[in-house]
């Protein structure tokens, strides 16, 4: 549920941002990049919910995810740090990076889970 929420909030964020100040209209690259990785998602979690191919396909999502927002949070540790970004007021940046930030975690605990059994056994 957390990924679909991050999902939802990243179109808020960019209209937020960027759309509804600048009238900018989203990149079409990082429109595909964030549909692919939408439909990367939800056909792993249908994959994995149905027992199909085993968990492979969601299990790569998640890793990524990770690598992803771990990647995101050691730029903002060495770019004025975690904190700084919720200095801001900004009621939205706020929700989209504490919704990201508890998909990070999330995406953590579910590989550790995942990972301390074989695929077969995940459901």
């Amino acid at each position: 549920m957390s990924v679909i929420a991050n999902y939802i909030a990243q179109i808020f964020y960019y209209l937020h941002l960027y759309y509804f100040p600048y009238n900018d209209k989203p990149p079409f690259l990082g429109s595909l990049l964030l549909g692919a990785t939408l439909l990367w998602f939800l056909i792993g979690f249908v994959r994995y919910k149905h027992n199909q191919m085993e968990s492979g396909l969601l299990r790569s999502f998640v890793i990524v995810q990770v690598i992803f927002y771990g990647y995101t949070i050691i730029l903002a540790l060495f770019g004025g740090g975690i904190a700084a970004q919720y200095r801001s007021r900004d009621i939205i940046v706020l929700a989209v990076d504490t919704i990201g930030y508890v998909n990070f975690l999330a995406a953590i605990f579910w590989l550790i889970f995942a990972t301390s059994k074989p695929l077969s056994q995940l459901d």
